[in-house]
């Protein structure tokens, strides 16, 4: 049976990946997918061009699940 939910707003995470992992989004993974995503959190600090400090906390991608369906042509 259809479920509908409605969601008044939505949160954006900055998720970073490497190696395999970051080929797997380039190639497979696009706006609107849905993913699992486990991971671990990295908070750096950089300075901008102002020469304020700046802290930037990040989902460090360990492994990718594709949970969208495969469709059929």
């Amino acid at each position: 049976f259809p479920v509908t939910i409605k969601v008044a707003s939505s949160d954006w995470h900055n998720i970073v990946a490497f190696g395999k992992t970051a080929s797997v989004f380039t190639n497979y993974v696009k706006q609107g997918s849905f993913v699992k995503i486990d991971g671990h959190l990295k908070t750096r600090q950089y300075v901008d061009k102002n020469e304020n400090n700046r802290f930037v906390t990040e989902i460090v991608v360990d492994s990718v699940l594709i949970l969208d369906r495969v469709q059929k042509s």
